[in-house]
């Protein structure tokens, strides 16, 4: 006879076992997507905040000759959203990145960014050809719900350096995810996506090309 039977306490044993499993594998499910939700707003107010600053100065804040990254300029953005963003002092636009009027700011990245103090994963995508960098929503050929404006890179960059993603190195990154891993992305209408290795690599292509007519 089988010996949980034989002995009740040990059939009562293991019944709730395999509840507390259940609950803790409930618990750590329930964990990931509410962490995966947080990711999502919070690139989805990048992506707001860049659209409010096209809506002002009429081009996208990234632009192939800056000294100093987008990400400043759709800080005060980011802030009108949220009160609770830090303008990071008087960052001075006009000047380089690591210019004395700005250098100090390198090493205090508001934490709108991230926690990391200096890098962040917010990465716009830049064309491997800089002359066919679109400018203005007008310069999308594919249209601005087609195409990748920026993305979640976990190959951190610093916040205030005009640094960012190739078109290339983000092909590479996404294709090269493993069995369940997954980038989120911005679409240059503001919405937020997810992408996995399981995507074309021609609709991959066109995403990232924004001059890719479809």
């Amino acid at each position: 006879m089988n010996q949980c039977f034989e002995n009740p306490l040990n059939f009562r044993r293991t019944k709730v076992q395999a509840l507390l499993c259940l609950s803790l594998f409930a618990l750590l499910f329930s964990s990931c997507g509410i962490a995966l939700e947080r990711e999502m707003s919070r690139f989805r107010n990048y992506g707001l905040a860049t659209l409010d600053y096209v809506d002002k100065h009429g081009e996208f804040p990234f632009q192939v000759d800056d000294k100093i990254s987008w990400r400043a300029k759709i800080l005060p953005f980011l802030a009108a959203r949220d009160p609770s963003v830090s303008l990071s002092g008087a960052l001075d636009l006009d000047q380089a990145w690591d210019s004395p009027a700005n250098v100090e700011f390198a090493s205090a990245m508001p934490k709108v960014f991230g926690a990391d103090g200096q890098r962040t994963d917010l990465c716009w995508v830049v064309m491997d050809d800089p002359a066919q960098q679109p400018k203005r929503h007008e310069d999308l050929k594919g249209g601005s719900s087609n195409c990748i404006m920026m993305l979640k890179n976990p190959n951190r960059v610093p916040w205030l350096e005009p640094k960012d993603i190739s078109q290339s190195e983000a092909f590479k990154l996404i294709k090269g995810l493993k069995s369940g891993q997954q980038i989120i992305a911005v679409l240059y209408d503001g919405h937020v996506m997810r992408l996995t290795s399981e995507i074309s690599d021609d609709a991959l292509r066109t995403m990232l090309d924004p001059n890719e007519s479809l």
